[in-house]
């Protein structure tokens, strides 16, 4: 363990990383699989796949890059009493001598992925570890190395924790404690991304996180709606309350927050009583009430109100009803007593859309 006589250079090799990778129908099926994942949800917008894409080819040359700079510029100095792995913009020493623990073997270091071989070196007292992965470095060079500090070569595949136990110390807490390290990695990212994912949309106002407007409509919208609601009770006829008017909140297509306003109208009432009270009112429902409020409706953008059952045929049990198909537009209701309301709500209102 007392390195070599003479300072050798090693560096990774391209050779190694091909055999490493040597099937490219492997590759290209990873890339194709990443691809129709990507683009699934994105089948009707060219610009999503474009973006999805984008991404895939980004990542795959950010990857390509990142590979080829380390084996460009990365090297161990294998010397008399020590061996150096200089990588990026760091460097690690171990001494030859008898504090230093390793093995040379297939390490399960992930449960996905390709195995190869690996060497780890650290002194038994701590410091600097060195991990070489034979899918960059030559194996002979790995010998060399393994031989050269007096570590065992394991011919059978070793879990991270069989490393740990053979040399003590040269496996990092993330491989001993996968899934531990994944949760601390992992959440405090995701927590990261879903908070830019809010902030980016609280700060263009986009739902569903975009701001309630001031609370009210135009004043176009309110006199289109006056005008429609008289004129609906002009041809009903008789002597109407006095409208309640309301805001309420509302979303539009989009899931943006906005306003609609509310009429609410009945006709006045008036008691009789001849043995029991009985609201009475001054108008009945006809047929020709009936055709005369739906050209009203179709007059103010209404198209095709239906009726709920025949308006001048009212039984005791069941009312009857004139409304446009848009759920909560407007509906006029007559019940078997004669007693008539009608309630108009406009669109969602959102300023500025």
């Amino acid at each position: 363990m007392s390195g070599v006589a003479e300072t050798v250079v090693m560096r990774p090799s391209w050779a190694a990383y091909r055999r490493f990778f040597s099937s490219p129908i492997q590759g290209l099926g990873l890339l194709g699989g990443a691809v129709g994942v990507g683009t699934a949800g994105f089948a009707r917008s060219g610009i999503g796949l474009l973006m999805v894409l984008g991404f895939v080819l980004g990542v795959a040359a950010a990857t390509v890059g990142t590979i080829a700079v380390y084996i460009a510029t990365s090297r161990v100095v294998l010397g008399p009493g020590e061996v150096q792995y200089r990588r990026w913009l760091r460097r690690s020493t171990v001494r030859l001598d008898h504090d230093v623990v390793g093995v040379l073997g297939v390490i399960v270091l992930s449960p996905v992925g390709r195995l190869s071989k690996v060497l780890v070196l650290r002194s038994r007292s701590g410091g600097p570890r060195i991990q070489l992965n034979g899918a960059y470095w030559r194996e002979d060079d790995l010998v060399r190395i393994a031989s050269a500090a007096g570590v065992a070569t394991s011919a059978d595949a070793l879990t991270t924790a069989d490393v740990d136990r053979i040399a003590p110390g040269t496996m990092p807490w993330r491989y001993l404690h996968p899934k531990s390290f994944g949760a601390l990695v992992s959440v405090p990212v995701i927590a990261a991304v879903v908070v830019g994912v809010i902030a980016w949309f609280d700060v263009r106002d986009i739902p569903p996180f975009d701001e309630q407007p001031p609370r009210a409509v135009s004043g176009a919208t309110a006199k289109a709606q006056d005008d429609m609601v008289a004129a609906l009770q002009y041809v009903v006829g008789g002597r109407w309350e006095t409208p309640e008017v309301s805001l309420t909140t509302c979303q539009d297509d989009d899931d943006y927050k906005g306003w609609q306003r509310r009429v609410d109208v009945s006709l006045a009432q008036a008691i009789s009583d001849e043995g029991r009270d009985i609201i009475v009112t001054p108008v009945r429902a006809t047929e020709r009430m009936a055709e005369a409020l739906e050209a009203e409706l179709v007059r103010f953008g209404h198209r095709d109100p239906y009726r709920s059952g025949d308006l001048a045929e009212l039984s005791i049990q069941t009312g009857s009803f004139l409304r446009t198909p848009r759920a909560g537009d407007v509906r006029i209701s007559f019940l078997d007593s004669g007693y008539v309301s009608l309630d108009a709500t406009t669109e969602c209102e959102v300023p500025g859309r």
